[in-house]
């Protein structure tokens, strides 16, 4: 069953009370004789529509509709005037101080049926309106923060892939996790590096008894007021306030991990670089030696098959003249290899490292407009 509609009645002849109220008998209808008692009901009785004279005992009714209209409880409650008084001047001072609407005394009951239904579906469509409003405005603040969630997250992925080391994926992330306003503790753990930090600088003795046996849980683990655990191979994070951010936080975890997995292969990259590089050093100088001892044994070689009897000094230095030119042959070649090695290493380092001008392109900012903390 539908609730009636209420109208207050401020009027201080009870004759014309009584006529009103069997007039909107269909309606909940109160009545108070004075502006003043009138004023103190609408706060309790909370009318749809009120219907008020303008002489009234104490403050009349133009001056009570200005006190309304200061009320928050009232500003949009009609007012139908009722009155004596049939000029222009006096419909134009009821419409100054707010009224919506004005019918003289003698009343047509036909005519006073319509205006209260009227001024009542006017206010009933104002209220849709406003309630469409208020959902559109409430739609297109979701459609900003949303936009505003990815552009983080874009800024995050996009940085995440140029890491160098454990330090930079966690400051990344931690800025990430500012602008999508999450109270997190994160736990990185590889082979060669471990980090545990949290947003606030502050981790309890519980918080990280839990994170680092966080492996035993599943992937996401929800538990207690908004809290989640989320569990990569490499990377864990308790959220202390996520709300309904869960698929974003994956998101950022996913990208987290890409971040880790490129960074513990370039230093594996690097480190395999460094020691073929070291290895080619020492067969470097491995075949040097040789090339010193094949020196020598060619000529005991000759002396031994009787080749020649002796070597004067001349032949002597031009043999050995000879080796030197191969030996220092096959060092170029050797230099060549190792030169070939730091190319390796250095787009090794290019690769994860941005020119100056793209760095500046992707500089992650402090805040965002719209009140969004953005990176």
């Amino acid at each position: 069953m539908l609730e009636k509609q209420k109208i207050l009645i401020i009027e201080d002849d009870p004759i014309f009370q009584t006529i009103l109220g069997a007039i909107f008998s269909d309606y909940s209808v109160s009545t108070s004789e004075s502006a003043e008692d009138g004023i103190q009901l609408i706060e309790v009785f909370l009318p749809d529509l009120i219907i008020m004279d303008i002489n009234l005992p104490g403050i009349d009714g133009y001056e009570a509709c200005k006190q309304l209209r200061e009320l928050d409880c009232a500003r949009e409650i009609p007012v139908l005037f009722i009155s004596e008084y049939q000029g222009l001047d006096d419909r134009l001072k009821a419409y100054g101080v707010g009224g919506n609407d004005y019918f003289t005394k003698p009343i047509n009951n036909q005519e006073v049926i319509l205006k209260v239904e009227k001024l009542l579906s006017v206010k009933k469509e104002k209220q849709v309106l406003e309630q469409q409003l208020n959902e559109s405005y409430s739609i297109v603040m979701d459609m900003q923060t949303t936009a505003g969630y990815l552009q983080v997250i874009s800024r995050f992925l996009i940085n995440m892939l140029y890491c160098h080391d454990m330090d930079r994926v966690a400051d990344i992330f931690f800025r990430a996790a500012k602008g999508m306003n999450m109270n997190c503790v994160l736990y990185l753990h590889t082979e060669d590096k471990e980090i545990l930090q949290s947003t606030t600088g502050t981790i309890s003795r519980l918080e990280e008894e839990i994170i680092q046996l966080s492996g035993q849980l599943d992937r996401i683990y929800s538990f207690g007021n908004n809290r989640v655990i989320f569990n990569w191979k490499y990377a864990s994070v308790l959220v202390r306030n996520l709300d309904d951010k869960i698929d974003i936080g994956a998101i950022l975890m996913d990208g987290m991990e890409a971040g880790i997995r490129a960074v513990t292969q370039q230093q594996e990259l690097l480190k395999m670089v460094s020691e073929v590089d070291s290895e080619n050093q020492m067969i470097g100088q491995r075949i040097t030696n040789l090339c010193g001892e094949m020196g020598q044994h060619l000529q005991s070689t000759f002396l031994s098959l009787g080749m020649v009897v002796s070597l004067d000094i001349e032949e002597e230095d031009r043999l050995n003249e000879d080796v030197n030119v191969y030996t220092e042959k096959i060092s170029e070649e050797l230099s060549q290899l190792k030169g070939n090695n730091e190319k390796i290493a250095y787009l090794i380092n290019e690769l994860s490292e941005l020119s100056g001008e793209e760095d500046d392109a992707l500089e992650l900012d402090d805040e965002v407009d719209d009140g969004l903390d953005f990176f």
